[in-house]
């Protein structure tokens, strides 16, 4: 149940991720963005596990933002929802593997 919840928040996020000038094309290119966006997923959530504070992370997104244009937001919301539960209580994987799903399902790739 709680992996259910958690993963709808993450899955809310994922179906958000914001078309860029770096959009991926093909679909080797969007697996990769995937993976990507799952492995970041899934630092946050170590990161909230670890118990980083939240405006550190946040700061953090603000830093990366000229790097990865239009993700910011993406990244603040993963952010919340790993803050809007209990530490622990998913692990990484498990955050990272929600991200993952719902990223390649948004996009129509395996």
């Amino acid at each position: 149940m709680k992996t259910t919840v958690f993963c709808i928040a993450f899955a809310a996020a994922a179906v958000a991720v914001p078309a860029h000038a770096d959009q991926p094309a093909t679909p080797a290119d969007k697996v990769a963005f995937c993976k990507e966006l799952a492995n970041t997923t899934g630092k946050i959530v170590k990161a909230r596990n670890a118990g980083v504070p939240m405006q550190k992370l946040m700061g953090d997104v603000d830093k990366q933002q000229a790097k990865t244009p239009g993700l910011g937001d993406y990244f603040r919301h993963q952010i919340r929802a790993a803050y809007s539960v209990p530490r622990n209580y998913i692990t990484p994987e498990q955050g990272q593997q929600a991200a993952y799903d719902s990223c390649v399902e948004k996009y129509g790739v395996k």
